[in-house]
């Protein structure tokens, strides 16, 4: 969410650790269709459109890289936490 309300957007790596170790993700496809799954039902105003999600192999493993362009409709937020969309944005 961070990435769309930045101005340049950003890469969002899983399957490597934080010192960048790659550990790989064992089930690429079912983790990417929840990834999108997740960023389409949770987050307003709607992100489709401004992520990609990308299968990648790196050291012989398969790692996931979400590609996140910034978004014009900030502020973008977690619905459930976040600000209420207005009845126009409804």
């Amino acid at each position: 969410m961070a990435f769309l309300n930045y101005r340049e957007g950003g890469l969002i790596y899983f399957g490597i650790d934080k010192t960048g170790k790659v550990l790989g993700v064992p089930d690429t496809d079912g983790d990417a269709l929840k990834i999108k799954d997740r960023i389409k039902n949770n987050i307003a105003p709607s992100a489709m459109g401004l992520f990609d999600v990308v299968e990648e192999e790196s050291e012989g493993k398969e790692i996931l890289k979400v590609i996140v362009a910034s978004g014009s409709e900030k502020p973008y937020f977690k619905k459930k936490y976040g600000m209420k969309l207005s009845l126009k944005e409804r």
